[in-house]
């Protein structure tokens, strides 16, 4: 295979806001109402297949701070590699948002398995209702950040005293 070549597949791709910032909308009665931004993004995404006629979106979902796209790749020669494709997604959507909208981008799961796909598809469906539990929700976000402050300053405190790790380390300082 070329080294431009896109492997054929299908792949989950998550994109996240900057800074997971609620920008693309809100959840109201477990269901997405997208702003002037997340309908930004709607629009590129409704277009990929047109500007990539070897890429399908089989199904995507957007959240306040991010979006999922399960896409089929087909082998075809010349397809543009997947992560130039994510890149002019993120750069087109931003432009017609006329705003920077995305973090730094993570490579895409393929997804092999007949039925991993299925469970992609239901994943994305089902989305917007499952926003409270949703790992990229700013509630679970902020847990996540302080359990880690925590345990970081747990480790830093254990490796400079010998105090017992049952005590806790000195509050910082204002």
């Amino acid at each position: 295979m070329a080294g431009s070549q896109q492997p054929d597949g299908v792949f989950f791709v998550t994109i996240c806001t900057k800074g997971h910032e609620g920008i693309l909308g809100s959840i109201e009665n477990d269901e997405m109402v997208l702003s002037e931004a997340g309908m930004a993004v709607q629009d590129c995404i409704e277009t990929i297949n047109k500007v990539y006629p070897s890429v399908l979106v089989d199904s995507s979902c957007i959240m306040p701070n991010h979006i999922h796209l399960l896409l089929i790749c087909l082998a075809y020669p010349n397809n543009v590699p997947l992560h130039q494709l994510i890149q002019q997604f993120k750069s087109s959507a931003s432009k017609k948002a006329r705003r920077s909208l995305w973090e730094s981008y993570r490579l895409p799961e393929k997804i092999i398995v007949n039925h991993t796909v299925v469970n992609a598809r239901q994943y994305i469906r089902d989305n917007a209702w499952r926003w409270v539990s949703d790992c990229y929700h700013p509630d679970s976000l902020q847990a996540t950040l302080a359990a880690e402050e925590r345990k970081s300053r747990k480790a830093s405190h254990a490796r400079y005293t010998d105090a017992p790790e049952d005590v806790p380390p000195p509050e910082e300082e204002p």
